[in-house]
């Protein structure tokens, strides 16, 4: 049970990124200033 919650945030975890990941991207200002 403990491990499928991990894995539940884990995944969570990897959508935000992915979607910080994209707004970098696209806004290439913010990616150079980080």
């Amino acid at each position: 049970m403990f491990e499928i919650f991990l894995y539940f945030i884990r995944n969570i975890f990897l959508d935000i990124f992915d979607e910080i990941y994209d707004f970098i991207r696209e806004n290439r200002m913010i990616g150079i200033s980080l």
